[in-house]
C-alpha cells in the first residue's frame, strides 16, 4: 500500500515539473513577442526590459509550482533573447521585423 502512495507522489511531482516547464515557456514566449511589438512602438529599451521582466515574472510566479521562477530578457539589436528557469531552463530567441535582411536572404537563396 505504501509503495502505491510513493508511486502516486512521484507521478504527481513529475506532472508538476512538466507543468512548470510548459508554463515557463509560454510566459517567456509571450514576453518576447510583446517585446518585439513594444520595440516597434519606439519606447526606450530600458523601459521595455523593466516592464516586461517584471510583468512576466509576476505572471510566472502566479502559476502553481513556479513560485521561484526566474525570467531574464536581453536585447541585441533586432534580436531579443530570453531565458526562464522554472522547473527547467529554457532559452528562446526572437528576431524582429527586418524586411531588408529578409529580401537579401531570399535573393541569396535564389527564391
Amino acid at each position: 500500500m505504501s509503495a502505491a502512495f510513493f508511486l502516486i507522489a512521484a507521478l504527481l511531482i513529475g506532472v508538476f515539473q512538466v507543468h512548470a516547464r510548459v508554463a515557463g515557456r509560454f510566459v517567456l514566449q509571450e514576453a518576447l513577442e510583446r517585446g518585439i511589438f513594444l520595440e516597434a512602438e519606439e519606447k526606450k529599451e530600458a523601459e521595455i526590459r523593466q516592464e516586461l521582466e517584471q510583468e512576466a515574472e509576476n505572471q510566472l510566479r502566479s502559476f502553481f509550482w513556479c513560485g521561484d521562477g526566474r525570467l531574464e530578457l536581453e536585447w541585441e539589436g533586432n534580436v531579443i533573447r530570453g531565458q526562464v528557469t522554472a522547473g527547467s531552463e529554457t532559452q528562446i530567441e526572437v528576431t524582429g521585423y527586418d524586411p531588408e535582411n529578409r529580401i537579401r536572404l531570399l535573393t541569396a537563396g535564389g527564391i
